[in-house]
């Protein structure tokens, strides 16, 4: 779609409603952006729709499909809080489109299903079975879920490596303020500060490692 084509469509959505005193969202215009993939541009309008009692069970789906996109998008140690929050959303959407989209549905809306149109080996006839409807929900939420568990773990391992490196750090200064120098260190080294070595030896083990598990776990 055009900048110019989205642009008249935003008009027709405001000013056609509100000449006839409506203010009910057309589904079939907010397709017109979904349909393309323009999931920034239709989110607010398709939110307004899903509020209304008798909102297209599609609709429900393609903000599962939204709200996918926009966890993929977002920096999951920056901003973890939203980036699980946006995949239960997701999720949320997800399972009430598979409560709501049945064969009925299929039938009267293939339009807005095309994204699963395909030949059927048996047949040879192209057309969307509710099958893979179903099958591909379920494989994005079982998607979901595993990103879900992934994307803790990482923030943890990180965020533990993080603490440690600063305990080490802050440690290793310590020793070094009171031990300018290597010699120093040697001549007046005493037991307490063998256990301040040894403990700086374990922090830094650990650290390490937490940082490992971090660099695999965000693979």
């Amino acid at each position: 779609m055009t900048k110019f084509s989205f642009i008249w469509f935003l008009i027709v959505l405001f000013t056609v409603p509100a000449a006839y005193g409506q203010k009910k969202v057309r589904y079939k215009d907010i397709f017109a952006l979904l349909s393309t993939k323009q999931y920034e541009q239709a989110e607010p309008f398709l939110k307004q729709y899903v509020k209304e009692k008798d909102a297209d069970p599609s609709a429900y789906l393609f903000m599962g499909l939204i709200f996918q996109e926009k966890a993929s998008k977002t920096d999951i140690l920056k901003q973890t809080p939203a980036a699980l929050a946006n995949m239960d959303s997701s999720i949320r959407f997800f399972d009430q489109a598979y409560k709501l989209i049945d064969e009925r549905e299929v039938r009267r809306n293939k339009e807005y299903y095309q994204a699963y149109n395909r030949r059927d080996l048996r047949t040879g006839e192209f057309g969307v079975k509710l099958s893979d409807i179903q099958f591909d929900i379920e494989k994005r939420k079982e998607g979901l879920r595993e990103r879900i568990d992934k994307v803790k773990m990482v923030k943890h391992y990180f965020s533990l490596a993080d603490t440690l490196y600063k305990k080490t750090n802050a440690l290793y200064g310590v020793i070094r303020k009171t031990f300018p120098t290597e010699r120093q260190l040697y001549l007046r080294a005493d037991e307490n500060t063998l256990k301040e070595l040894t403990t700086l030896a374990m922090r830094f083990d650990s650290c390490t490692k937490a940082f490992e598990h971090y660099k695999a776990s965000s693979s």
